[in-house]
């Protein structure tokens, strides 16, 4: 299966994508319980692919998704903050139903863990973002990590996470079976 499918499936799993941040985190939440390689590595909002981003173009530049735009105002450096939202048209819903019967086994797979993901609460691309950060360190520390591992790595890596939002991390995290906490 090719990236360009991999993304495909989380978009028809979900319907509707609201933002480039929490499409890399919805597709890297499912390629990690997956144990799909996809080139994810870390970036400032969390883990980031140039695989996924390459083939979320491509389906746009297809005609496959549509992307909407909604400019917000602009950051304090003078730059244009703008949020895209992911839809698929009708080009990609007709392609879905064609990739479902080629890679069916991959599509239940795929489907089921974005009923996961959810099922555990609507997650702002923020907090997705925290909760993947949080996973990656996790990750790195073979699977086990205090909050304050958690803290200290994240600052190593740029990142700040506080209290409440790793809380709230670790429990969406937990929720979709990524993480146990005694």
């Amino acid at each position: 299966m090719q990236p360009r499918d991999f993304v495909l499936f989380a978009h028809g799993a979900f319907r509707r994508i609201e933002g480039r941040t929490a499409l890399q985190k919805i597709v890297y939440f499912i390629s990690v319980i997956m144990k799909e390689e996809l080139g994810y590595g870390p970036h400032f909002y969390g883990p980031y692919s140039s695989k996924v981003a390459e083939a979320n173009s491509e389906l746009k530049e297809l005609n496959y998704i549509s992307e909407d735009s909604t400019v917000y105002g602009f950051n304090n450096q003078g730059f244009e903050v703008t949020k895209y939202d992911y839809s698929l048209t009708d080009d990609g819903l007709k392609l879905l139903d064609r990739k479902k019967k080629e890679f069916e086994k991959e599509w239940e797979k795929i489907s089921a863990i974005a009923e996961r993901i959810k099922s555990a609460g609507t997650m702002h691309y923020m907090e997705l973002a925290m909760a993947a950060k949080a996973f990656i360190i996790i990750d790195q520390e073979g699977g086990t990590a205090y909050r304050e591992t958690i803290k200290t790595k994240a600052k190593q890596l740029g990142w700040s996470i506080d209290d409440r939002n790793l809380d709230n991390a670790l429990t969406f995290l937990e929720k979709i079976n990524l993480v146990t906490w005694n």
